[in-house]
């Protein structure tokens, strides 16, 4: 009897920040493999232009610009208080009141229930009228400078080589569609999805009004998992050392197409040794037995 299981999606997300209730998506990469032949047989990327969900903003405008100085603030080099940089003057978390009213504002006459994502050609729009200071808040809420660092994605190249939301869910569905064969859905792998990069991942769906567990297979692969069975003791269960302890080199890590290749190359490795690779493989055969009464 066949596996019901024909293809995997590993796949790796970088994002603007560790929140997923606001943080975007900046990198979508996607590696399938063959499981029949453990061969990767397709790869791809999508970068994506910027945008903002804004749909779990909190109403409290005061307790909304306190929560934007706590996470975009930098220390002052002065005080070494946080201090966000608005409208020329510093916001401190003793001192934000220009900020609080600005966004009190903007949720007046902007951002009313019916909004939550805001794409790229509306940010561009906001860019030229009285809300460019809050915009330029927004973005480093949406995209916090620090992830920008550690990535190596600069607001540039989202607005030169990234996608709008409608293509990029497009080629993220098409693929997915590509590596459905018959009616076995993929099965989405990558290492530690299950705690970061499902829930980003189910989010944008949801704002492209799709549901992402109606297109895939029910079972996900979590390839930390594997590395917590297989090794008991290890430095670090992250992706460049599992990577490392089964000979495998994690090239431009933090980039989502070379961590995806190396993830779905260690995920090949471990199928492998679950199938027992290099030892000799014996045919079942039923055994028949007589009966003497």
């Amino acid at each position: 009897m066949q596996s019901p299981f024909k293809r995997v999606l590993v796949y790796d997300l970088e994002t603007g920040g560790l929140k997923n209730k606001f943080n975007s998506i900046t990198e979508v990469a996607m590696v399938a493999i063959d499981l029949e032949t453990l061969n990767i047989v397709e790869e791809a990327s999508v970068m994506l232009l910027p945008y903002f969900d804004l749909s779990n903003v909190n109403k409290d405008p005061k307790k909304e610009a306190i929560e934007i100085i706590k996470m975009i603030g930098e220390p002052d080099a002065d005080t070494g208080i946080k201090t966000v940089i608005f409208k020329g003057e510093k916001m401190t978390l003793k001192n934000y009141d220009l900020l609080a009213e600005e966004i009190k504002q903007f949720y007046k006459e902007y951002l009313s229930d019916q909004i939550g994502v805001i794409d790229y050609t509306e940010i561009k729009r906001l860019e030229g009228t009285k809300w460019n200071d809050i915009i330029n808040i927004y973005f480093d809420k949406c995209y916090n400078p620090q992830a920008l660092e550690v990535t190596h994605i600069s607001r540039e190249m989202l607005t030169l080589e990234g996608v709008t939301l409608e293509k990029a869910i497009k080629k993220i569905t098409e693929i997915i569609a590509n590596n459905t064969v018959g009616n076995s859905k993929p099965i989405l792998a990558g290492h530690n999805i299950k705690k970061f990069d499902n829930p980003f991942f189910e989010i944008f769906f949801e704002i492209n009004k799709q549901v992402l567990s109606k297109i895939i297979n029910d079972l996900i692969i979590d390839t930390i998992e594997f590395a917590r069975l297989k090794w008991f003791e290890i430095a670090s269960f992250n992706l460049s050392t599992c990577s490392d302890a089964v000979g495998l080199t994690l090239k431009s890590a933090h980039r989502a197409l070379p961590d995806t290749i190396a993830n779905a190359n260690f995920l090949i490795k471990m199928l492998k040794s679950l199938r027992g690779e290099g030892t000799q493989e014996k045919k079942y055969e039923r055994k028949k037995y007589a009966f003497n009464f």
